[in-house]
């Protein structure tokens, strides 16, 4: 028995969430009473959200097209059929264009394309039959490439009015294109009164990802902002990067991938810089995975700021048997690459020394630079800004070319590539910015380090009764990664590296064996734990000694 597949198609993501049209194509009545008249066995419903006039119903890896490819390679079974409301919901695209593919591969595999609503059988053999068929089946595909088109215009010149109203800073679909901290008074844009909390958001967002605010929010129960379909439903992280990348933010207004831009247009809710730090936040999340996760479990204070000597990034390991031990270990040890041999440190001891190492006077020494290493931050600066000016115009003129292409109903597999590489190459860019600009920013002196001060005391003394919480760690670690501060372990040898931005890295020994200390009073300290890593008096550090044995290697040269 010959098979049949029914397709259904919507032409965007919202129709397709708010069901009508999928529903209505995918009531299998139809379907199956056509089946059982011909003796076909019905064997999926399947379907597609996508413009068919831009031909994305047929790019690589979608539905459909994955359908036609394994029928016109007989992997479906003599004669398959495929089920369609209407010619519509095969294509839209140009007569010729459609027909070509379906003329010399399609049909001649004995593929059947049957229109329900009229009951027609679309293949080689009814062509043959009936010659006044295959002219019907172009006119379908013909009204629909018009209608296609005809709505085209009509949205192009909607959208080109609400450019030219955008650009005159008029209010414009105040429902559609405000992002919810944002609100209508006396005829302007205003921040509304859930603008603390979208700060609060942002702000967050510097040290946890969406997943971990999504879960926060909703924990708290605050509510989510209205949303077209179900309104009950809760925070979630895929609208929180939404929010988090949207330009409106610090007041611009993008619109048609970029095709209608306007600085200026919102009220700003927070500065440029403090967004691309936000997107620098981001990005770094996606790409290392030692600052993902959840950081309400934040064991390492140097979380995500932490790399070997070999160059690889470093995770934290729990020993499985017996008392169990954290560690931190290089990466490319973990992973048995055969490419760092590096030792694994015990998470207790290495947070240890890295408080002594945070005190205010070698903190300050740490963080102040000299003039030369100022300059050259300045000058990466700069150069980073030019990188975003250029990579900027490269994504203007691919937006530009896919908007041509597509206004002219060319093949546009082409510029989406070309404008997904530009797209990734502004947002590249824009982290390297941020990352320049907070590098400037620290060397300059700007961030400061009071708050880091306090927060390493406070977890200082939490840490030496050993009641230290992930929140305290939380709270020294964004500390560091405001001040730029990196750290590095030595892969040869116990040792731990300071250095902030691209500064020379100030090398100390992590050789608790040997380190001695100067008890005033009472130490507070672990030692079971600890051993001499750090002493305290009364939740305060005293006094400590790094030394080295003679004959011990060289420390990495900074």
């Amino acid at each position: 028995m010959p098979k049949a597949w029914s397709f259904a198609r919507v032409s965007t993501a919202h129709q397709a969430e708010t069901g009508g049209g999928l529903q209505r194509q995918a009531d299998q009545g139809p379907a199956a009473r056509w089946c059982q008249r011909n003796g076909y066995e019905l064997v999926e419903h399947f379907s597609f959200a996508g413009s068919a006039w831009k031909g994305r119903h047929l790019a690589e890896g979608a539905p459909l097209r994955s359908w036609l490819e394994q029928a016109v390679a007989g992997e479906l079974g003599p004669e398959p059929a495929l089920l369609v409301e209407e010619v519509d919901r095969f294509t839209r695209q140009a007569g010729h264009v459609a027909l070509g593919p379906l003329l010399s591969q399609v049909f001649p595999a004995g593929v059947r394309i049957v229109n329900l609503r009229e009951g027609v059988v679309y293949s080689e053999e009814e062509f043959n039959r009936d010659d006044r068929l295959l002219a019907d089946l172009l006119d379908d595909i013909r009204a629909a490439h018009r209608y296609s088109t005809r709505l085209s215009r009509r949205l192009t010149g909607y959208w080109d009015q609400v450019r030219e109203r955008i650009q005159r800073g008029e209010v414009v679909r105040p429902d559609a294109i405000a992002p919810f901290w944002i609100g209508v008074q006396g005829g302007q844009w205003v921040l509304n009164d859930r603008a603390p909390l979208a700060r609060r958001i942002f702000a967050r967002a510097l040290e946890v990802g969406a997943v971990s605010i999504a879960r926060e929010l909703n924990a708290e129960g605050v509510p989510p902002p209205a949303r077209r379909g179900d309104p009950s439903r809760p925070w979630s992280s895929g609208a929180l990067v939404r929010h988090l990348q949207n330009p409106a933010a610090y007041g611009t207004v993008q619109l048609l991938r970029g095709q209608i831009h306007r600085d200026g247009y919102f009220p700003p809710l927070i500065s440029r810089e403090q967004w691309d730090h936000v997107q620098a936040a981001i990005q770094d999340r996606r790409q290392n995975m030692g600052s993902r996760g959840r950081r309400d479990l934040m064991r390492w204070v140097g979380q995500g700021l932490t790399a070997c000597s070999c160059g690889s990034r470093t995770r934290v390991m729990t020993s499985g048997t017996g008392r169990r031990q954290r560690y931190l270990q290089c990466e490319r040890r973990r992973d048995q690459v055969g490419r760092c041999q590096a030792i694994t440190y015990r998470l207790d001891l290495l947070t240890a020394h890295l408080l002594t190492r945070l005190q205010p006077a070698q903190l300050a020494q740490l963080v102040g630079a000299g003039d030369e290493q100022r300059e050259a931050a300045v000058r990466r600066r700069e150069h980073a800004a030019q990188a975003v000016a250029a990579a900027d115009r490269a994504l203007a003129n691919a937006e530009a070319a896919l908007g041509e292409a597509i206004l002219d109903g060319r093949s546009v597999e082409v510029f989406v590539k070309v404008h997904g590489q530009a797209a990734a190459a502004a947002t590249t860019a824009r982290g390297e910015l941020a990352q320049a600009a907070a590098a400037v920013e620290a060397l300059l002196g700007q961030a400061g380090t009071q708050d880091l001060h306090a927060d390493v005391a406070a977890l200082l003394r939490a840490f030496s009764a050993g009641e230290d919480t992930p929140e305290q760690r939380r709270a020294v670690n964004s500390g560091l990664r405001r001040l730029g501060v990196r750290i590095t372990v030595a892969a040869d040898r116990p040792a731990l590296g300071l250095a902030v931005g691209d500064g020379q890295v100030d090398w100390q020994p992590v050789s608790w064996a040997q380190a001695e200390y100067l008890e005033q009073g009472r130490a507070g300290i672990r030692s079971i734990d600890l051993g001499d890593a750090v002493a305290t008096v009364d939740g305060e550090m005293a006094a400590v000694h790094w030394t080295t044995e003679p004959g011990d290697p060289e420390l990495p040269d900074g």
